[in-house]
Protein backbone atom coordinates (compact mmCIF):
# COMPACT_ATOMS: atom_id res chain seq x y z
CA UNK A 1 0.00 0.00 0.00
CA UNK A 2 1.07 3.56 -0.60
CA UNK A 3 0.48 6.36 1.89
CA UNK A 4 0.61 9.99 0.73
CA UNK A 5 1.45 12.67 3.31
CA UNK A 6 0.63 16.30 2.61
CA UNK A 7 2.02 19.12 4.76
CA UNK A 8 1.04 22.78 4.84
CA UNK A 9 3.11 25.26 6.84
CA UNK A 10 1.91 28.55 8.33
CA UNK A 11 2.88 30.45 5.15
CA UNK A 12 0.64 28.23 3.00
CA UNK A 13 3.47 26.30 1.40
CA UNK A 14 2.47 22.73 0.58
CA UNK A 15 4.72 19.73 0.32
CA UNK A 16 3.91 16.05 -0.03
CA UNK A 17 5.67 12.71 0.35
CA UNK A 18 4.77 9.11 -0.36
CA UNK A 19 5.77 5.97 1.45
CA UNK A 20 5.21 2.27 0.81
CA UNK A 21 3.98 0.27 3.80
CA UNK A 22 3.41 -3.44 4.28
CA UNK A 23 0.01 -4.43 5.57
CA UNK A 24 -0.06 -7.93 7.03
CA UNK A 25 -3.05 -10.06 6.07
CA UNK A 26 -5.66 -10.93 8.66
CA UNK A 27 -5.19 -14.51 9.78
CA UNK A 28 -8.03 -16.94 10.32
CA UNK A 29 -8.01 -19.48 13.13
CA UNK A 30 -9.93 -22.71 12.70
CA UNK A 31 -10.52 -24.89 15.75
CA UNK A 32 -11.22 -28.59 15.40
CA UNK A 33 -11.54 -31.49 17.81
CA UNK A 34 -10.14 -34.90 16.94
CA UNK A 35 -11.49 -37.50 16.86
CA UNK A 36 -14.80 -35.68 17.61
CA UNK A 37 -16.47 -33.34 20.11
CA UNK A 38 -17.61 -36.15 22.42
CA UNK A 39 -15.43 -36.89 25.43
CA UNK A 40 -15.47 -39.97 27.62
CA UNK A 41 -13.18 -41.15 30.42
CA UNK A 42 -10.17 -42.92 28.96
CA UNK A 43 -10.93 -41.50 25.51
CA UNK A 44 -9.33 -38.05 25.36
CA UNK A 45 -9.69 -35.73 22.42
CA UNK A 46 -7.33 -33.12 20.97
CA UNK A 47 -8.25 -29.51 20.20
CA UNK A 48 -6.24 -28.27 17.22
CA UNK A 49 -5.79 -24.64 16.11
CA UNK A 50 -5.04 -24.27 12.40
CA UNK A 51 -3.84 -20.85 11.21
CA UNK A 52 -3.24 -19.87 7.59
CA UNK A 53 -0.84 -18.88 6.30
CA UNK A 54 1.57 -21.09 8.26
CA UNK A 55 4.01 -19.18 10.48
CA UNK A 56 5.73 -19.29 13.87
CA UNK A 57 2.69 -18.31 15.96
CA UNK A 58 2.20 -18.28 19.72
CA UNK A 59 -1.00 -19.67 21.23
CA UNK A 60 -2.95 -18.91 24.42
CA UNK A 61 -5.84 -21.30 25.16
CA UNK A 62 -8.90 -20.77 27.39
CA UNK A 63 -11.74 -23.03 28.48
CA UNK A 64 -14.87 -21.24 29.69
CA UNK A 65 -12.74 -18.04 29.66
CA UNK A 66 -10.20 -19.52 32.10
CA UNK A 67 -6.58 -20.12 31.07
CA UNK A 68 -5.65 -23.66 30.00
CA UNK A 69 -2.25 -24.87 31.06
CA UNK A 70 -0.66 -25.99 27.80
CA UNK A 71 2.81 -26.35 26.42
CA UNK A 72 4.34 -23.06 25.29
CA UNK A 73 3.25 -22.20 21.76
CA UNK A 74 1.07 -25.31 21.57
CA UNK A 75 -1.19 -25.37 18.52
CA UNK A 76 -3.03 -28.31 20.11
CA UNK A 77 -4.12 -29.37 23.57
CA UNK A 78 -5.41 -32.62 25.05
CA UNK A 79 -8.94 -32.57 26.47
CA UNK A 80 -10.29 -35.08 29.00
CA UNK A 81 -13.91 -35.79 30.01
CA UNK A 82 -13.57 -33.50 33.07
CA UNK A 83 -12.42 -30.68 30.80
CA UNK A 84 -15.58 -30.26 28.69
CA UNK A 85 -16.49 -26.65 27.95
CA UNK A 86 -16.07 -23.84 25.43
CA UNK A 87 -12.51 -23.62 24.14
CA UNK A 88 -10.96 -20.56 22.50
CA UNK A 89 -7.43 -19.79 21.38
CA UNK A 90 -5.72 -16.42 20.86
CA UNK A 91 -2.99 -16.57 18.24
CA UNK A 92 -0.19 -14.00 17.92
CA UNK A 93 1.91 -13.78 14.74
CA UNK A 94 5.61 -12.82 14.82
CA UNK A 95 4.53 -9.39 13.47
CA UNK A 96 2.44 -8.82 16.61
CA UNK A 97 -0.90 -9.28 14.87
CA UNK A 98 -3.39 -10.99 17.19
CA UNK A 99 -6.47 -12.97 16.22
CA UNK A 100 -8.83 -14.88 18.49
CA UNK A 101 -10.83 -17.92 17.50
CA UNK A 102 -14.52 -18.34 17.93
CA UNK A 103 -15.56 -20.75 20.66
CA UNK A 104 -15.58 -24.50 20.14
CA UNK A 105 -17.86 -26.37 22.52
CA UNK A 106 -17.00 -29.82 23.73
CA UNK A 107 -19.18 -31.96 25.90
CA UNK A 108 -18.88 -35.19 27.76
CA UNK A 109 -20.93 -37.72 25.85
CA UNK A 110 -21.18 -40.34 28.51
CA UNK A 111 -24.07 -42.13 30.12
CA UNK A 112 -24.78 -40.62 33.55
CA UNK A 113 -24.06 -42.86 36.53
CA UNK A 114 -21.86 -45.18 34.45
CA UNK A 115 -18.59 -46.69 35.61
CA UNK A 116 -15.63 -46.42 33.22
CA UNK A 117 -12.56 -48.66 33.47
CA UNK A 118 -9.47 -48.00 31.40
CA UNK A 119 -7.39 -49.62 30.14
CA UNK A 120 -9.32 -52.87 30.02
CA UNK A 121 -7.75 -55.45 29.70
CA UNK A 122 -5.04 -54.30 32.10
CA UNK A 123 -1.66 -55.38 33.41
CA UNK A 124 -2.95 -54.54 36.88
CA UNK A 125 -2.82 -50.74 37.07
CA UNK A 126 -5.95 -49.07 35.76
CA UNK A 127 -8.23 -46.07 36.18
CA UNK A 128 -11.85 -45.94 37.25
CA UNK A 129 -14.10 -42.95 36.52
CA UNK A 130 -17.71 -42.52 37.63
CA UNK A 131 -20.09 -39.67 36.93
CA UNK A 132 -21.06 -38.55 40.41
CA UNK A 133 -22.82 -35.50 38.97
CA UNK A 134 -21.36 -33.22 41.63
CA UNK A 135 -18.49 -30.79 41.98
CA UNK A 136 -18.12 -31.23 45.74
CA UNK A 137 -16.09 -34.01 47.41
CA UNK A 138 -18.13 -37.19 47.72
CA UNK A 139 -16.74 -40.28 49.43
CA UNK A 140 -16.76 -43.42 47.32
CA UNK A 141 -15.36 -46.84 48.10
CA UNK A 142 -14.07 -49.06 45.34
CA UNK A 143 -14.03 -52.81 45.94
CA UNK A 144 -12.41 -55.44 43.73
CA UNK A 145 -13.44 -59.13 43.82
CA UNK A 146 -11.73 -62.06 42.10
CA UNK A 147 -13.54 -64.64 39.92
CA UNK A 148 -14.43 -66.69 43.03
CA UNK A 149 -16.08 -63.66 44.65
CA UNK A 150 -13.30 -63.15 47.20
CA UNK A 151 -12.60 -59.54 48.13
CA UNK A 152 -9.01 -58.61 47.11
CA UNK A 153 -8.87 -54.80 47.15
CA UNK A 154 -10.68 -51.84 48.69
CA UNK A 155 -9.93 -48.15 48.71
CA UNK A 156 -11.86 -45.04 49.66
CA UNK A 157 -11.73 -42.02 47.34
CA UNK A 158 -12.96 -38.42 47.71
CA UNK A 159 -14.34 -37.73 44.24
CA UNK A 160 -14.70 -33.98 43.72
CA UNK A 161 -15.60 -33.73 40.02
CA UNK A 162 -17.81 -35.71 37.65
CA UNK A 163 -15.71 -38.54 36.21
CA UNK A 164 -13.01 -37.96 38.85
CA UNK A 165 -10.19 -40.44 38.35
CA UNK A 166 -9.64 -43.27 40.84
CA UNK A 167 -6.32 -45.08 40.26
CA UNK A 168 -6.23 -48.81 41.16
CA UNK A 169 -3.30 -51.22 41.38
CA UNK A 170 -4.03 -54.97 41.49
CA UNK A 171 -0.80 -55.94 39.72
CA UNK A 172 0.23 -58.27 42.57
CA UNK A 173 -2.84 -60.46 42.03
CA UNK A 174 -3.22 -63.37 39.58
CA UNK A 175 -4.36 -62.94 36.00
CA UNK A 176 -8.06 -63.38 35.38
CA UNK A 177 -11.45 -61.69 35.59
CA UNK A 178 -12.25 -59.30 38.43
CA UNK A 179 -15.41 -57.47 39.41
CA UNK A 180 -15.11 -53.77 40.17
CA UNK A 181 -17.83 -52.45 42.48
CA UNK A 182 -18.29 -48.81 43.52
CA UNK A 183 -20.36 -48.05 46.63
CA UNK A 184 -21.38 -44.81 48.32
CA UNK A 185 -20.52 -43.77 51.89
CA UNK A 186 -23.40 -45.94 53.22
CA UNK A 187 -22.27 -49.04 51.34
CA UNK A 188 -25.01 -48.82 48.72
CA UNK A 189 -23.88 -50.14 45.34
CA UNK A 190 -23.65 -47.39 42.71
CA UNK A 191 -22.26 -49.39 39.81
CA UNK A 192 -20.17 -52.40 38.91
CA UNK A 193 -18.40 -53.88 35.94
CA UNK A 194 -15.78 -56.51 35.10
CA UNK A 195 -12.14 -56.18 34.14
CA UNK A 196 -9.62 -58.61 32.70
CA UNK A 197 -6.16 -58.65 34.27
CA UNK A 198 -3.56 -60.06 31.90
Amino acid sequence: HTIVYQFTNTFGCVNSATQQILVHPIHNVELTIAPNTGLAPGQPATAIATVLPANNYTYVWTNNNLPVIAAANADRIRILANDAGTYKVTVTAPTGCVVASTGLFTESQVIPKRLYIFPNPTSGIFNVAYNNGAANPIARTLNVYDAKGAWVFTQRYAVNVPFGNMKVDISRYASGHYEIMLVDSKGVKLSSTKILKL
